[in-house]
């Protein structure tokens, strides 16, 4: 019995301690900058729950972790390894690196050995960011199932804070004390985040926890009530996602509608019985109306800065992160196979920045992630993707050709649709750069796996 009671509470505790990743996370981690002031709270914080999951000793269900695990530990290594130090001689003979021989010169005998990255500062900082996804990773794994599924309404309440704190900043104006970090996206609703884009896919990609949790969620809240909680929160979500302005976060939030039949795979008179499935079809349609609705007025208004910018296909042209593509594509190249370091991307692209180009912004990030990451960690970075790619295909594969309508499953195909949202995004942003967002990357990870591993339907659906 007290063994019984000893394990219950390990596995509370390590469901507080991720859940209090997420919470730290979202209040403190909205920001992709490695100087954000935010950091110097957020990352001890996270030690000790890292901490705090380690000392914390119970049974663990490694055949989950094991596919995630290995993805952060060799994305972390493709970072490490840039941390070795190499003789000058060698330094300069890699790719890329003799343009910043003069350094050398200049430095004499002093310049010594160096590590692989040109900014090793920035990349140990890059290695340092991971930390949130390993705590998920070893705190999920120690949770029962029921407490796995738990953790969905706290994102769906950190989306929901998050929206609202948007409108409170856009009351406020450009200078409400409402903003969390500076620089940021003044007068616009970035919510818990620095960036718009960031706060628009984010929200986007919650409509599907949203609607998971209120439509096929396990709790003590009534069905009816969920459904209207599932009405605000897309009345509340998708007037935001519009407000900021952000092309892929509208695309993503129509794109995530359009998914929800599939995620949710269920049919409603079956489980639900007549009246309460007349009640989740009425409601369903009084949603659309709704939010079309609120899309026209804000479209005849020109409030709807999203829906112009999409249609607007000369500022298109003009964006920066299409201009600089050819730049961007000569780097890969130039540094190519060995990469220029994680983190480095913005004062190397200035040594290779065009006066065509220069503006009074600089130009911090690639816009595309996965090309930044490509010219950060070379041919080791570019083959841990691809592995990566290969494992999410094969999950989706198989959770397209199975009919499991489980919790697991559901929460499968929710995640599915996350991970896939995220990655798209960071075609043209970095969103996952985002320590939030980082977080729930992994638990979308842990989710999908959980899914595939824990419903017997879905793994016979190989054959």
């Amino acid at each position: 019995m007290l063994g019984i009671k000893a394990g219950a509470w390990r596995s509370s505790a390590h469901f507080y301690l991720v859940a209090a990743l997420i919470v730290a996370t979202a209040l403190l981690g909205g920001s992709s900058r490695p100087d954000a002031g935010a950091l110097l709270l957020l990352r001890p914080v996270v030690v000790a729950l890292l901490g705090g999951v380690l000392l914390i000793a119970g049974g663990a269900d490694r055949a989950i972790a094991r596919a995630p695990g290995i993805f952060l530990a060799l994305f972390a290594a493709t970072i490490a390894v840039q941390l070795i130090p190499l003789p000058p001689q060698i330094w300069l003979a890699l790719p890329g690196h003799g343009l910043f021989a003069p350094s050398f010169d200049l430095a004499g005998p002093a310049a010594g050995w160096r590590p692989i990255s040109l900014y090793p500062d920035l990349t140990l900082n890059a290695l340092i960011a991971l930390l949130p996804a390993l705590v998920v990773i070893l705190g999920y794994v120690r949770l029962n199932p029921a407490q796995r599924l738990s953790l969905l309404p706290w994102l769906v309440a950190i989306a929901a804070i998050s929206a609202m704190l948007g409108l409170v900043q856009i009351l406020g104006g450009g200078n409400s004390p409402a903003y969390l970090y500076r620089p940021t996206s003044q007068g616009l609703p970035v919510g818990l985040f620095a960036n718009r884009n960031h706060q628009a896919v984010f929200l986007a990609l919650a409509l599907a926890p949203l609607s998971v949790w209120g439509l096929r969620g396990s709790g003590k809240v009534a069905l009816p009530i969920r459904v209207a909680l599932v009405v605000g929160g897309l009345l509340l979500f998708m007037p935001v996602i519009i407000l900021t302005g952000s092309r892929s976060g509208l695309i993503m939030a129509f794109g995530v509608l359009l998914l929800l039949p599939w995620i949710l795979r269920v049919s409603l008179k079956r489980r639900l019985g007549n009246t309460r499935s007349q009640i989740v079809t009425y409601a369903a349609l009084a949603v659309v109306l709704l939010v079309v609705a609120v899309i026209g007025y804000m479209v005849s208004s020109d409030q709807a800065t999203s829906i112009s910018r999409l249609l607007d296909t000369n500022e298109l042209r003009a964006e920066k992160r299409i201009l600089a593509a050819p730049v961007m594509i000569q780097m890969l190249k130039d540094f190519f196979p060995v990469g220029l370091g994680y983190g480095a991307f913005e004062p190397v692209f200035r040594a290779y920045e065009p006066d065509a180009l220069l503006t009074p912004t600089y130009f911090n990030r690639a816009h595309n992630d996965l090309l930044e990451l490509a010219m950060s960690g070379g041919l080791f970075t570019i083959a841990v993707m691809l592995v990566f790619a290969g494992w999410f295909m094969h999950r989706c594969i198989v959770l397209v050709r199975s009919n499991e309508r489980g919790l697991p499953a559901i929460y499968a195909r929710m995640s599915a649709v996350v991970i896939l949202g995220l990655i798209l995004a960071s075609i043209t942003d970095y969103p996952v750069r985002t320590p939030l967002i980082t977080a729930v990357f992994t638990l979308a990870c842990m989710w999908l796996e959980n899914g595939y591993r824990s419903s017997p339907k879905l793994l016979e659906g190989e054959g």
